[in-house]
């Protein structure tokens, strides 16, 4: 075979080159969206491991509550915002 012959049968259309191309490109800003997820992930979680655990109060049925002398945030009138 000569090698026009085989460039033929081996090469990707023009189209499929760009839609390749495209579907890279895509490909690249999902992983670099998944990586900033990721970091934000992390952050979150780090976070949340450094704050201490809500009080606990053992209530009649053996089952636990918060302790009601810790104020709990939207539990208090001073925590919720009202309009008017």
């Amino acid at each position: 075979m000569d090698s026009a012959t085989v460039k033929k049968i081996a090469s990707e259309s023009e189209a499929k080159q760009i839609r390749r191309r495209e579907l890279s490109e895509k490909l690249a800003a999902l992983d670099a969206g998944s990586a900033l997820c990721k970091q934000y992930a992390l952050r979150v979680t780090s976070a949340r491991e450094t704050h201490e655990p809500p009080n606990v109060v053992q209530d009649e049925s053996g089952g636990e509550t918060p302790d009601p002398s810790v104020s709990q945030l939207g539990n208090n009138q001073q925590d919720v915002a009202t309009d008017g």
